[in-house]
């Protein structure tokens, strides 16, 4: 069994992207931290209204 050296790296590509190519639709930030209108909580959202689930 051949064991690396600490400096030596891996040669598998993981993850690789072409950076020539644009993605299609932009993505926007999925989810935001949002302070409740009504009862002041903060919670995590991606819909459009800041009212959280238990005031709704």
């Amino acid at each position: 069994m051949k064991r690396k050296s600490k400096g030596s790296r891996s040669k598998k590509m993981v993850g690789v992207r072409c950076q020539c190519q644009e993605r299609a639709v932009k993505r926007k930030k999925l989810l935001r931290r949002v302070r409740c209108k009504r009862c002041g909580r903060m919670f995590t959202t991606n819909r459009e209204d800041d009212v959280c689930f238990d005031c709704r």
